[in-house]
């Protein structure tokens, strides 16, 4: 794993396929490779969680609390807003009380912000078997540290941990459009505020991730 270029995939399966190459666990993550069949079929329910938008669950919307007691695997893909920050937080979205609300046989897959998911909340979720599994690319604090309750091995068969690497398609790194790639929103960040772009106002610059940074 000497060069992480080597391991960008065109797609997930691709993804997945590096993962095996560079002997690193596959995660919890490639069942969602036929989310939509299975939604489809019946078979499972499928959720995926959004702020700002309606939740969805095999074409249907659902109200958040009746979503986690349906879903059989939940997805989170939300920004990190914390309660200064907007009337519909989502810091430690995920904790013992919704954590408690979902099957026994569901799994929760958070690709989307650390904090989003209360991890000591959540180490205790998988070893009293509220949940059957969970698959985490990111942290509250990372790296993650060596005596965070996730790295239990008593849960370790059911809880995979990445290393923030779930992202690494090559258009979604590389792309030097700043609405698809990595690459391209961290120079139209970096453009944005040496021109003093939206008005100087880094608030409203929507490729400075971390404004907290000019306070």
């Amino acid at each position: 794993m000497s060069d992480p270029i080597a391991l960008l995939a065109d797609d997930v399966r691709d993804y997945l396929a590096c993962l095996e190459q560079a002997s690193l666990p596959v995660p919890v993550t490639h069942i969602g490779l036929d989310f939509q069949s299975l939604g489809d079929s019946g078979m499972a329910n499928v959720v995926l969680i959004q702020v700002g938008v309606d939740i969805v669950a095999c074409g249907s919307s659902l109200d958040f609390e009746h979503a986690l007691r349906e879903a059989d695997f939940v997805s989170v893909h939300v920004p990190l807003l914390r309660k200064e920050e907007s009337a519909t937080p989502t810091y430690h979205l995920f904790n013992e009380e919704t954590l408690s609300l979902m099957k026994s046989t569901a799994y929760l897959v958070n690709t989307s912000r650390g904090p989003v998911v209360d991890e000591a909340a959540l180490a205790r979720a998988l070893r009293e078997n509220w949940i059957a599994g969970a698959a985490l690319d990111v942290y509250e604090k990372e790296p993650l540290p060596a005596d965070s309750p996730l790295r239990d091995p008593a849960i370790a068969d059911r809880c995979r941990l990445m290393p923030h690497f779930a992202s690494a398609a090559r258009i979604t790194r590389l792309s030097t459009d700043p609405d698809k790639g990595m690459a391209g929103r961290w120079v139209q960040g970096l453009i944005d505020v040496l021109e003093g772009n939206y008005g100087g106002d880094v608030t409203k610059m929507p490729y400075v991730v971390n404004k907290e940074a000019f306070r």
